[in-house]
């Protein structure tokens, strides 16, 4: 009898194994992806020579993701899992509906946090850099803004282990970023940077929604 239960651990083991590997790794190319995108604009400016921009896109982005942060601390993080678990069609769509609510309140409310505490802010830097290209935090916010709804589609992909899609999702996003910053940094530096990141981040929300109403559809 040991034996035989010792054989059906093993038997469970590597059907898990088999099951896992390919999911896991997927989505370990995911998160390479974006953790890539997220400084591939650095690379490409130190390539081009743009040091202070660099400092300049830095300075900003820290700034423009604190509010995504707090989403995904506050929100995305406790609502995934039952939207893993949920499989009743009318709770997951308000479960869903209550996700991108949420999302929207906090990032707001975070938004109007920086922009009232921005001026101060840049006062205690004094740095002209940073004063004369404040527009550049205000490219992030939208872009993030856009990021922010691209969460909910993803957030519905992943509970329903969608995992190709998503990762489809993140080589057209790392791809078009990529060429967008190419193109847009040489010319416009860090401002390039930050279109190439609104350009991109448009795409690939546009995409996740597109990509999630037609499994709806099918």
């Amino acid at each position: 009898v040991s034996t035989i239960i010792s054989e059906y651990k093993n038997v469970a083991i590597i059907e898990f194994i088999r099951d896992a590997v390919p999911v896991s790794s997927r989505y370990f190319l995911i998160s390479l992806m974006f953790n890539l995108a997220a400084v591939i604009d650095t690379f490409i400016m130190k390539y081009y020579g743009y040091i202070d921009d660099i400092a300049l896109i830095s300075f900003y982005r820290n700034i423009a993701n604190m509010p995504i942060m707090l989403v995904y601390a506050s929100v995305i993080s406790v609502y995934l899992p039952d939207l893993v678990t949920q499989r009743d069609l009318n709770v997951r769509n308000k479960l869903i509906k209550k996700i991108y609510l949420y999302n929207m309140a906090i990032y707001i409310a975070s938004v109007l946090i920086i922009v009232s505490a921005i001026s101060p802010l840049l006062e205690i830097v004094q740095k002209e850099l940073l004063k004369n290209n404040l527009s550049i935090l205000a490219i992030m916010l939208i872009s993030n803004a856009i990021y922010i709804i691209s969460m909910v589609p993803y957030s519905v992909m992943y509970s329903e282990g969608r995992d190709r899609t998503i990762l489809i999702s993140a080589s057209i996003y790392l791809s078009i970023l990529f060429l967008m910053d190419i193109i847009l940094i040489a010319q416009h530096k860090a401002f390039g940077a930050a279109y190439a990141t609104l350009i991109s981040t448009s795409i690939y929300c546009l995409y996740m929604i597109y990509a999630n109403k037609k499994s709806v559809h099918d």
